[in-house]
């Protein structure tokens, strides 16, 4: 059997050495040719010979199609000329890992200033050449280069290539901390994929998007993402998504601590990267993911299997590949044989190459591993200081996961906020154009006849007399509320006063009976009596002020359930009389607790900003929203109405804007 079994891997080896003989002729033959042709004749078979060598660089690929390049522009083969220009920025940017270099060679072709009249080959040029501008650090030169890409995917009227562009574009956004526009561009291109069918790009954008979640510290959200792109990229045997999604799915785990889930997605990873269909080139990172998984579980046997099977199958090329990720490997895989030896030199490079790329996160990990290192070395010194270290920049990234958080929140509220404020003033315009048109139809049939005058005259007084019925209402709707807001405030101080003290007094006497159970049921009883009286009137509004007051609230809410809450509140206090402030505090709170009851929201912003004439309130948050109309007439929205009838008593304007992707209230309050 081991006989066979050796037959078969000489006979493999042959085979491979022969495929590569053949292509080693061919080349020679076509390079010959070459030598003794001129024109167009020899462009063709320049043009062949990178077709037949493509990406490859033992054959030394790129510097046959620079030949090729020059030779089209010679001849003035434009069209050639430039798609193996943007052929060869591919190469580097994306296959010999050398961006630098790309961006060499697209400052040189801008140099030539071509008249090309393609727009797709263009459009392929520059997205290569935003990619080279990405993967050398210079994102925020990236982002003008790929939008010029998108404008010349827009001439050649290619929606994919536009929106392939963008999710691109997304990727320098993400890495300069800009969320929210790294996730509208990754939304906008998903809808153009998924009207195209395009389900192969869809998923790739989900996945996007999934890594976002990951980079912003949410963990259960990018996880849920990504379990459901493997469900459908698994259906439908899409490797090329599904075994990077697997690696990612994988680091996911990792961070959540589910190392079981973590081996398994790496498994299945490994199985599929030996597929003949698959054609991406991670496959060392899935060899290198488990191997660092199986060396941190214990699983000696299966990590010495794949180290083995990585010396013999990466470790021979040059350079090696991902070679950051291969050394990080071997730290574990030293660690878990006590090889601290060998540990201690892998961890040192890695260190030293990821403080080099400004990889914070990465760096923390390996400074854990090298306080571990140090320790089993007997060196404590070191180790302590690795640890500290670790420490200080693990609370630094933590702390960064939570800042960005809070600007992905922010940004999304700001930029919907100006949408909201656009779509405001295109409605007042409209509210005054339709002003317009009713003043004109009055001047042209307002003369018809005096019947028709009489009918005006007796519709404007049942209006009046409407009015006058529905401002009575009002009045007495506005003093039903003042006279119950000043009943509570009687309540609530009778509470603490009289009711507060006496259960006090019962509560210190109670203690004397040494009755955990009396005592529990006094203690609680004096908790529910305080909120029952902070519900009726806040203490904090007479000793704080109106500002505080609010700002308790919210952390409050914020404290009692589990809603993210991002606010910004000038002082406002002394600026409003007690009855008014005491009514605004009110239309906030009833605000809030719809909120909390209705919204299924995950994060609420609250703006209030003092203007020169008046206070500005705005709340937002991302909920299901609600139909404006069918709750004011429901029973269920008393609390609106109340809400509205406050918003009258202090003389404010209430902007509600409500679909299902959340509800905004805006009010301004006059100063007076």
């Amino acid at each position: 059997m081991k006989r066979l079994l050796l037959h078969l891997l000489l006979g493999g080896t042959l085979i491979c050495n022969s495929q590569e003989t053949s292509i080693q002729n061919k080349v020679k033959n076509l390079k010959r040719i070459i030598h003794n042709s001129t024109g167009s004749e020899k462009l063709y078979y320049l043009d062949s010979l990178t077709k037949l060598t493509r990406y490859n660089h033992k054959l030394q690929f790129d510097s046959i199609v620079k030949q090729t390049i020059h030779y089209a522009y010679e001849l003035d083969s434009i069209h050639l000329g430039v798609w193996q220009t943007g052929d060869l920025i591919f190469y580097y940017a994306n296959r010999a890992r050398n961006p630098k270099e790309g961006i060499k060679v697209f400052n040189s072709f801008e140099k030539l200033n071509l008249d090309v009249k393609n727009s797709g080959l263009l459009a392929q040029l520059y997205t290569n050449a935003g990619d080279s501008y990405f993967f050398s650090g210079e994102l925020l030169e990236s982002i003008p280069i790929y939008e010029k890409a998108e404008q010349y995917a827009l001439l050649d009227r290619d929606s994919i290539k536009y929106a392939i562009v963008r999710a691109y574009k997304s990727a320098a956004y993400q890495d300069t901390g800009d969320y929210a526009t790294a996730s509208k561009l990754l939304i906008e291109s998903a809808q153009v994929f998924q009207k195209a069918k395009d389900t192969s790009k869809l998923l790739d954008v989900r996945a996007s998007l999934a890594t976002l979640y990951s980079k912003i510290g949410f963990l259960e959200e990018a996880k849920k993402e990504r379990e459901e792109i493997l469900t459908l990229s698994r259906r439908m045997h899409l490797l090329n998504v599904l075994i990077p999604n697997l690696y990612n799915a994988s680091l996911e785990q990792e961070m959540l601590g589910n190392e079981k889930v973590r081996i398994a997605y790496l498994k299945e990873a490994y199985t599929l990267v030996n597929e003949p269909d698959y054609n991406l080139g991670i496959s060392p990172m899935i060899h290198y993911g488990l191997l660092s998984a199986y060396s941190e579980n214990d699983s000696i046997d299966q990590a010495k299997e794949i180290y083995n099977n990585i010396q013999t199958t990466y470790i021979t090329r040059t350079p090696i590949p991902f070679e950051d990720n291969y050394r990080s490997a071997l730290v574990d895989y030293y660690i878990s044989i006590q090889d601290y030896n060998k540990a201690l030199i892998e961890a040192t490079w890695t260190l030293d190459y990821r403080k080099s790329i400004g990889e914070i996160r990465g760096s923390y990990l390996i400074e854990e591993k090298l306080a571990h290192i140090y320790k089993m070395l007997g060196d404590i010194k070191n180790s302590y200081k690795h640890y500290i270290t670790y420490v200080t920049l693990k609370d630094s990234v933590s702390s960064v996961q939570k800042t960005k958080a809070l600007l992905f929140y922010q940004t999304l509220y700001e930029t919907e906020k100006r949408d909201f404020q656009i779509s405001e003033q295109q409605s007042e315009i409209s509210v005054l154009d339709q002003q317009h048109k009713i003043k004109n139809q009055w001047l042209i049939f307002g003369g018809l006849s005096l019947s028709l005058g009489f009918t005006i005259i007796y519709l404007i007084h049942s209006r009046n007399f409407s009015r006058k019925e529905k401002h009575n209402q009002e009045l007495f709707s506005q003093e039903l509320i003042k006279t119950q807001e000043e009943q509570r405030t009687q309540m609530a101080r009778d509470l603490h006063d009289s009711v507060g003290q006496k259960l006090t007094l019962l509560t210190k006497k109670i203690k004397s009976f040494k009755n955990n159970d009396i005592n529990d049921l006094a203690k609680n009883t004096m908790k529910e009596l305080r909120g029952i009286s902070k519900s009726l009137y806040p203490t904090t509004f007479e000793h704080l002020g109106i500002t505080n007051s609010i700002q308790s609230m919210i952390i409050e809410v914020d404290a009692n359930t589990d809603l993210f809450f991002i606010s910004e509140i000038d002082n406002i206090d002394d600026i409003l009389s007690k009855q008014n402030a005491l009514h605004l505090y009110r239309i906030i709170q009833e605000i809030l607790n719809n909120i909390v009851k209705h919204a299924n929201a995950k994060s609420v912003s609250i703006l209030i900003t003092k203007k020169t004439d008046a206070i500005k309130t705005v709340i937002k948050d991302n909920g299901i929203g609600f139909e404006f109309t069918e709750k004011i007439q429901s029973n269920s929205g008393l609390g609106m109405k109340t809400l509205l009838e406050r918003t009258k008593i202090i003389k404010s304007k209430l902007f509600i804007n409500s679909d299902h992707k959340g509800t905004t209230l805006e009010l301004i309050t006059p100063i007076s």
